[in-house]
């Protein structure tokens, strides 16, 4: 069986071929930044270096989270282009769950596992991995942090399993080796563990345990604003960088970033213009066969409240009904009611829920939505 695994869902990004259980080529690096722009190479070379074409692969294996919001999106808006233009199914797999795999060779005693991972702030991703049935993954606040770790002797691993133990203080616990990032070697081992002929896999989607670092789409307005909404060429993705950077600051795209995602197959960008020319909101959308769901969509602090977004949103699926795209997907959270109300209005309606999936600065937890719109000529008008 022959497998491409990939993650660039945190602060590393890598890729690597497995065949028949042995790894033909693997590529790794550590990187806070810039994996949209390494991710693609990385995988180009190592089919080179397993002299395999996308074609005579097996499965596709790529890292579900948790992660950076731009990382996870980029990852797996990769391998759903890939699948699609290769017809390989897609699996996922939890950066949790490909830690815990690397540390399998050092836990030759059976030791409770827990994997740490750092998210950025003062909490860690943390799950256990003790008995058949791994523990629920969290982000948990430091207080928390005892009650994953088994008594007695336990391995730690992920690169939160430093500051883990040394908070905790626990003369048993051991850390296990290595840099404790996920590891696409890893990832494809786990991939070719589960996959089997005819298995039918559920779509990919992102492992978010809080809410992304993003700006919430503002509510309809009592003030219009005329614009017009063009496609973005690429004398433009300097543009659509600035506008992304103003809607989000701490998570922006580049002009490279934005490349990378716009070659990857099926996406598109669209930009809102004023009658000044100023551009003031953008989509960025991938369609995939008959699905499509929205991977960004930003207004300008300025422009907000002036039904930008609605606007932005109206046309996309006006576009998408043109070409016989019969969904279009998204992920928001249960508490903000401007957003439900926007895509509500809109006719989208809810398609799951996942419990706590959100953890605010405050502690507080929230629910994920998928909601889903059915096009159709009335919805699309």
């Amino acid at each position: 069986m022959k497998v491409l695994g990939f993650d660039c869902a945190g602060g590393s990004c890598s890729a690597a071929v497995l065949a028949d259980g042995k790894i033909l080529a693997r590529r790794f690096s550590i990187m806070e930044r810039g994996q949209s722009e390494a991710l693609m190479p990385m995988i180009e070379a190592v089919l080179a270096e397993a002299r395999l074409e996308l074609s005579a692969l097996d499965l596709l294996s790529v890292t579900t989270g948790p992660g950076g919001f731009t990382g996870l999106r980029i990852g797996l808006a990769a391998a759903r282009g890939l699948g699609l233009a290769s017809g390989l199914p897609v699996l996922g797999v939890t950066c949790f769950a490909a830690v815990a795999e690397a540390a399998a060779d050092e836990n030759l005693g059976g030791l409770p596992l827990v994997v740490a991972l750092e998210s950025k702030r003062e909490e860690l991703y943390l799950q256990t991995f003790a008995g058949a049935v791994p523990g629920e993954p969290a982000l948990a606040p430091a207080s928390d942090w005892a009650p994953f770790v088994p008594h007695g002797p336990v391995l730690l691993a992920g690169h939160g399993a430093r500051r883990l133990a040394a908070a905790l203080g626990r003369n048993e616990l051991r850390v296990a080796a290595g840099p404790g990032h996920p590891d696409a070697a890893e990832v494809a081992r786990l991939g070719a563990k589960s996959w089997r002929p005819g298995l039918k896999l559920p779509p990919s989607v992102p492992l978010y345990l809080r809410a992304p670092d993003t700006t919430l789409i503002a509510a309809p307005g009592t003030q219009a604003v005329t614009i017009s909404i063009r496609p973005v060429q690429g004398t433009e993705l300097a543009i659509l960088a600035v506008l992304h950077a103003a809607c989000f600051r701490e998570d922006a795209w580049d002009v490279a970033a934005l490349t990378t995602m716009l070659g990857m197959p099926g996406t598109s960008a669209w930009v809102a213009y004023r009658e000044t020319g100023a551009a003031c909101g953008f989509v960025i959308a991938q369609t995939l066969g008959d699905e499509a769901e929205i991977l960004t969509l930003g207004v300008a602090p300025e422009a907000r409240r002036q039904r930008v977004a609605r606007r932005l949103l109206s046309d996309l699926i006006a576009r998408l009904s043109a070409a016989g795209t019969r969904q279009l997907w998204l992920e928001v959270a249960a508490d903000n009611l401007a957003g439900l109300g926007l895509y509500q209005g809109l006719g989208f309606v809810g398609r799951g829920r996942r419990r706590d999936y959100y953890r605010r600065e405050t502690g507080e937890t929230v629910d994920a939505l998928r909601l889903v719109l059915e096009i159709s000529p009335e919805n699309a008008a």
